[in-house]
């Protein structure tokens, strides 16, 4: 056998690695553990491990996929090229039971789902959930029924193999927190939240509500784990976002640092910091946090970041540049929000020069469609009558769309030197009440400066001096999506 031609330790390490390449970070705990029942014709192996940052959290819930991945890999069926038949099934063991069990913070309230079962002549797979306090264990037994399989028989056992690989995969949702004891709190946020109440409900009341109990759940859970640990970072994050998207950019800024203090390459936590930093007006400082996000690998949302804070120093050049380069990668309506600000930054740095910056993206736009009404209104080929009436099409996110409508309708007349008659369209940004929208935000900012033209701020030059052009990265901050993602 395998054991015994290379050892308990061997296999372990062998399976140990094939569990750490399906989930990286795995650990290994303690040694193996091989038991040889021969009365019973069994064998056993038991191996345990740790993981730092098991499942992926969000809001209070920890979720986990758990795979029975051993039992995956006795579902084979012949290579098609495989012209040999009988198809022999002797190499698998005759019986196999594969238990995973997790164990979570509380009781685990519920029923467990009734048993799955599938097979044919040939192999039979049965799954089943045993929940046992704070306990749920997957238990999947997989049976050999008989030594091979004829051609005729080929096609139905192929289909059952690939429906039994399939169901040996499953998904947990823990829940961290005992969700009817946060009930109390939820008038206070209705009592916050009705200031923002429109004539229905749409959707931006349903992202302040969810950003709201986002921020409960956190800070609940904060009081019950280390704030340094690796969950803690990823809900202090959690909660510096929905701060920033309520927006609370004090808090946010706080939550965002004490995530960096734990974890200094923390990559949304350098995101949120740098747009609390935005809506705390404190560009400079944003612009540097940007740049140390856009050095780390695989971060899309840098460049945007990065002009839109150039943008907001004043530097439109370089804001061209950084949009320029995340054009290059970007697509779909990603690549549409890049198109609108780069017409705004070209616009500033000369009069028709946004129009000739979007032409080719231009051809391509939908005005029936949001963004891209947007980008044909800036485009010339829409007026403004027939944008509002776009953006008001859809009742459900009627503010939404107005916030960023009215936003780039002032974005426009200041880019054409009429500061004036722009401050009047960002006011009406304002007056939507589309907080989580990075547009409310810079309407915001640009109001406090009032009708004087963008200039760079000299006192900020040695600031920015040595801070190049951003690497080519991928934007994702869609144009409907909120401030912080």
């Amino acid at each position: 056998s395998s054991f015994a031609n290379a050892g308990v330790q061997r296999v372990g390490e062998a399976l140990a690695g094939a569990y750490v390449r399906q989930l990286p970070g795995l650990v290994s705990v303690g040694a193996p553990v091989f038991s040889d029942d021969r009365e019973a014709n069994q064998i056993e192996f038991r191996m345990s491990f740790e993981h730092p940052t098991l499942g992926r959290y969000e809001r209070g819930v920890l979720e986990l996929e758990v795979s029975a991945m051993e039992i995956a890999d006795l579902l084979t069926v012949p290579p098609e090229a495989n012209r040999r038949t009988p198809f022999a099934l002797l190499q698998q063991p005759q019986r196999v039971e594969h238990r995973l069990s997790v164990t979570g913070p509380r009781v685990i309230t519920g029923g467990a789902p009734p048993q799955q079962q599938v097979g044919d002549k040939h192999f039979s797979l049965q799954q089943r959930v045993e929940l046992s306090g704070s306990t749920v264990s997957f238990v999947t037994q997989f049976e050999r029924r008989s030594d091979e399989v004829l051609v005729a028989d080929m096609a139905l056992f192929r289909e059952r193999i690939g429906t039994a690989r399939m169901r040996t995969g499953n998904r947990l949702r823990l829940s961290l927190l005992d969700i009817k004891a946060l009930e109390p709190q939820f008038p206070a946020i209705d009592k916050r939240l009705n200031k923002y109440r429109g004539l229905r409900p749409d959707a931006l009341m349903q992202i302040l509500r969810n950003n709201e109990f986002t921020r409960l759940a956190a800070g609940e859970l904060l009081q019950k784990i280390d704030a340094k640990s690796r969950l803690g970072v990823k809900v202090l994050v959690e909660r510096a976002i929905a701060n920033n998207l309520l927006g609370d950019f004090a808090a946010g800024l706080s939550d965002a640092q004490a995530a960096l203090d734990a974890d200094a390459q923390a990559a949304d936590a350098l995101e949120a910091r740098g747009v609390a930093l935005i809506g705390l007006n404190r560009p400079a400082e944003a612009l540097q946090t940007f740049q140390s996000l856009a050095q780390l690998p695989q971060q899309p949302s840098a460049g945007n970041w990065l002009a839109q804070t150039h943008f907001l120093l004043g530097d439109f050049a370089r804001a061209e540049a950084a949009l320029r380069d995340s054009l290059q990668s970007s697509g779909g309506d990603e690549r549409e929000f890049s198109v609108l600000w780069l017409y705004l930054v070209a616009e500033q740095q000369g009069s028709g020069r946004g129009q000739l910056a979007i032409a080719a993206d231009l051809a391509a736009a939908d005005a029936t469609k949001w963004p891209g009404a947007l980008l044909c209104f800036l485009g010339g080929s829409l007026d403004r009558e027939a944008l509002l009436k776009v953006a008001r099409e859809r009742p459900e996110q009627e503010r939404l769309r107005l916030a960023e409508a009215y936003f780039f309708i002032g974005q426009q007349l200041s880019a054409q030197g009429r500061r004036g008659e722009a401050m009047s369209w960002f006011e009406r940004t304002l007056n939507t009440q589309a907080v989580p929208y990075r547009e409310f935000t810079l309407a915001g900012l640009e109001l406090r400066r009032g009708a004087r033209p963008h200039k760079p701020d000299s006192r900020l030059e040695s600031q920015i001096d040595g801070i190049g052009r951003p690497a080519s990265r991928a934007v994702t901050a869609r144009l409907s999506q909120p401030l912080s993602r």
